[in-house]
């Protein structure tokens, strides 16, 4: 498959062959013409080879200037493709930050749940706790005071007893 470099050094080549060719078969010497129709041919075959070199002219300064963009061409596409390149390896880093981050937050989380249901648990119990204890003080200070009462009651029976022997 030919690119179109080759297309283009081959017209090349085969134009300047071209025009040395016409230099050479149109000149005013090869040919025995009358003096108006020999000027003209002369102007005609000046013209024409300065033609056909400034084209060769020009089609060299255009393969010139197409090596040169496709060299540029290359050189921006490496650019991009290394900048690519780390791109896609700062992406990857990123998604493997985001995912260690998911996986702390989704621990952190769960040991939140963890804590509020330890948490909710004390409370219940607590809850539960509190009322049993306010009942249990009331009940020994109802004790204490049974106590005292009867300690009291005792020892005016030992005095009494004392008192009668």
């Amino acid at each position: 498959m030919a690119t179109w470099q080759d297309f283009v050094e081959k017209e090349g080549a085969t134009l300047s062959q071209e025009s040395s060719f016409s230099m050479l078969s149109e000149t005013p010497c090869s040919e025995k013409l009358s003096g108006s129709s020999q000027a003209s041919a002369c102007l005609l075959s000046t013209l024409t080879s300065a033609v056909c070199s400034q084209h060769a002219m020009d089609l060299g300064k255009l393969q010139v200037d197409l090596k040169n963009m496709q060299m540029e061409m290359n050189g921006f596409q490496q650019k991009v493709m290394k900048t690519l390149q780390k791109l896609e390896d700062t992406v990857s880093h990123l998604m493997d930050l985001v995912n260690q981050l998911d996986t702390r937050s989704v621990d952190v989380e769960q040991r939140l749940m963890e804590e509020e249901d330890r948490g909710t648990a004390r409370s219940k119990v607590l809850a539960f706790l509190l009322p049993r204890e306010r009942q249990l003080r009331e009940k020994s200070l109802i004790l204490e005071k049974m106590l005292s009462v009867r300690n009291t009651w005792l020892e005016e029976l030992s005095q009494k007893f004392r008192a009668k022997e």
